[in-house]
């Protein structure tokens, strides 16, 4: 009787730890093994039913995006990811237009800067003036909050000017003004306390029309004010050095019939006779013929592709994370930036695109960023 009751008892427990393992098996890898499916990009109503029909469950959870509302940005966990049944997926999903990207101005003139800023409505909160040795006056230096972020339309943007490097004894600096338009150049200069005596205006074809190519004095340079510098601005044309070039002498071609004597070339100027017929013999040559050189047709100069300037701080983290940049554009889909970032690394890329392009960024695989270009 002892021993059928523990041996009763010995079965009692082995099915206890049974069920046990089978409930711990179901809570931490699930009743199967499925893989998510990529759902980045359609529309969150055909994401849930997809997922649903797996038997997962699913979170949806919004954010604020330039993309279409109700689109999926980005999902957790990654497709081809086997999970378990009853397991949950998290979807991003954009809200619709009701943020938009702010730009970065950094570098920017002031008035620059303020009309960039208004244009995609936003409005100007509080300036505030340094001193800065790297930058002139009046020339954007930080911005508050910072770029690339999405933000509420008629924000207050906070900015931070240059007042130039501090100098003493009553000198001015004269400021950096160069590959900046002319028409900001001057700005610059008047608002650092000097003025703009002339302006020298140098045929080229390598730098843009109106860009600033060089100054006098030079940049940096410790004068007092109201002193006059002059400015030279790129115009374009062809530059006089390469207008006077020698062209390029033709050879003349005499050519002989069959049987004629051979003449040879002197450097003496060949002296074209009156007939076809040769003034010494009685042979019959044919007139040199007068070379016209081809016209050498250039290439069509390619229309270049416009570039969008990628400005991205890396928020603190515990951690490294995946940092992914994808730019779409008339020619498709590609990713840019694809490696693992640590907190407050800052990322600068200039990317080239046709037309226009959008910008998103993902960091550790959720989306935290996106922008337009035109």
């Amino acid at each position: 009787m002892k021993k059928i009751f523990r041996w009763s008892m010995i079965l009692v427990l082995l099915v206890i730890v049974g069920a046990g393992a089978t409930v711990i098996h179901t809570i931490f890898w699930g009743g199967g093994n499925e893989a998510v499916p990529p759902m980045r990009g359609i529309s969150v109503l055909d994401a849930v039913s997809q997922i649903e029909r797996m038997g997962l469950e699913v979170r949806v959870e919004q954010v604020d995006s330039t993309f279409p509302s109700g689109t999926v940005l980005s999902q957790w966990p990654e497709p081809g990811t086997r999970i378990g049944r009853n397991k949950v997926v998290i979807l991003k999903v954009s809200k619709g237009g009701h943020r938009t990207s702010l730009p970065d101005v950094r570098g920017l003139e002031k008035d620059q800067a303020v009309k960039k800023l208004q244009g995609l409505g936003f409005s100007i909160g509080d300036i505030l003036k340094i001193n800065d040795d790297t930058k002139p006056l009046g020339v954007v230096l930080a911005q508050s909050p910072s770029a690339p972020a999405m933000v509420e339309k008629g924000q207050k943007i906070d900015l931070m000017i240059s007042k130039g490097p501090a100098v003493a004894g009553g000198k001015v600096s004269v400021p950096d003004v160069l590959q900046r338009e002319e028409i900001v150049a001057q700005k610059l200069i008047q608002e650092s306390g000097l003025i703009v005596s002339n302006v020298e205006y140098i045929l080229t074809m390598n730098t843009p029309q109106g860009m600033v190519m060089g100054l006098s004095p030079k940049a940096g340079t410790l004068v007092n004010p109201g002193s006059g510098v002059i400015l030279r601005v790129a115009k374009e044309g062809v530059p006089e050095t390469a207008k006077t070039e020698p062209p390029v002498k033709e050879k003349a071609v005499r050519v002989s019939m069959p049987g004629m004597a051979k003449t040879e070339p002197s450097s003496q100027p060949v002296q074209q006779p009156s007939s076809l017929e040769s003034q010494n013999s009685g042979e019959t040559e044919v007139a040199p013929l007068e070379t016209v050189p081809e016209e050498v047709k250039k290439p069509e100069a390619e229309i270049p592709g416009k570039t969008a300037k990628i400005r991205y701080q890396v928020p603190p983290l515990t951690k490294p994370l995946q940092l992914k940049i994808e730019l779409i554009d008339i020619s498709g889909s590609r990713i840019i930036l694809d490696k693992a970032v640590k907190g407050g690394e800052y990322i600068s890329i200039n990317e080239t695109y046709g037309q226009e392009a959008v910008v998103t960024i993902y960091l550790g695989g959720e989306f935290v960023w996106q922008e337009k270009y035109r």
